[in-house]
């Protein structure tokens, strides 16, 4: 895949979409738990700040 270059030419990132007929919360799921996912990763990059943020605003929300 080649990019249209040029020096004076300045091409922002582009971004994927999809387009929803409407908006709405996606339905719960039981069979998936985040904290099974993250909670090693986070415990090895040994930051107290990192395991606070999924603690407080990640975990909760998934």
């Amino acid at each position: 895949m080649t990019r249209p270059r040029h020096p004076e030419l300045n091409i922002g990132v582009t971004i994927h979409t999809t387009w929803l007929s409407k908006l709405e919360k996606p339905p719960e799921r039981s069979d998936y738990d985040i904290r099974s996912d993250y909670q090693e990763p986070v415990k090895k990059t040994r930051s107290e700040a990192i395991e606070t943020l999924f603690e407080k605003d990640v975990y909760p929300h998934f």
